[in-house]
């Protein structure tokens, strides 16, 4: 999850960002969350979909050291992860939220997503040297269902952004967003609860961007 204030309702106006990182284990939910440019009061996880503002279901206050709380939600914790719960997280009714004594209703804040899967990010062995230029390739299979593989090639090491965009221009998904080294890749994309209809896929690194269509088919 990407944390920012413009996911807030009604949306805030800051410098500050966070990135969260969850996973869904036998023992509970497992989360990192970090932020930067804020001095926080509390943090919670609540319930709501996105745009909506819900009820908090854990707080994970007491789990940061520093700027980083690392945890597991658990059904035994005193703010249970109950069989209910985890049905609100795998609808995307879930969310973080960072709160500040300038925005006690949250600063910042990061609806857990979970449309789509990147099954795997893999560097393509077999190539002569370093690609010439920076590009993005037609998915294939197009049209797919239930995956896809997106292939590009990086001239230049930096970071690396691969999001998916629905023909209205909103994001739905984020594939990638780390430093790469340069080389020719590719991604596995599996779209969970994405409906059927035209996508944009856009590949961002080093002031480049490319972008493609796909087509999805359930």
């Amino acid at each position: 999850a990407s944390l920012t204030g413009g996911q807030q309702n009604p949306a805030v106006t800051t410098s500050a960002t966070g990135t969260g990182a969850f996973t869904l284990t036998d023992a509970g939910l497992a989360f990192t969350v970090t932020f930067e440019g804020l001095e926080f009061t509390s943090a919670h996880f609540h319930n709501a979909a996105a745009g909506v503002n819900g009820g908090v279901v854990r707080a994970i206050t007491d789990d940061f050291d520093g700027k980083t709380a690392s945890g597991v939600w658990t059904s035994a914790d005193a703010q249970p992860l109950t069989d209910a719960l985890v049905a609100e997280l795998l609808a995307g009714n879930i969310y973080v939220n960072v709160h500040t004594s300038a925005n006690p209703g949250g600063e910042i804040r990061g609806q857990l997503s979970p449309d789509e899967i990147v099954t795997s990010l893999e560097l393509i062995d077999g190539t002569d040297g370093i690609p010439r230029k920076f590009s993005l390739f037609q998915n294939f299979p197009n049209p797919f269902n239930p995956t896809t593989e997106i292939r590009f090639n990086l001239a230049q090491s930096g970071p690396t952004v691969l999001k998916i965009y629905n023909m209205l221009g909103q994001e739905v998904a984020k594939l990638l967003d780390e430093n790469l080294q340069a080389g020719p890749y590719k991604v596995t994309f599996e779209p969970i609860r994405l409906p059927s209809g035209v996508y944009i896929y856009r590949l961002q690194s080093n002031g480049l961007n490319e972008a493609r269509k796909m087509l999805l088919l359930r």
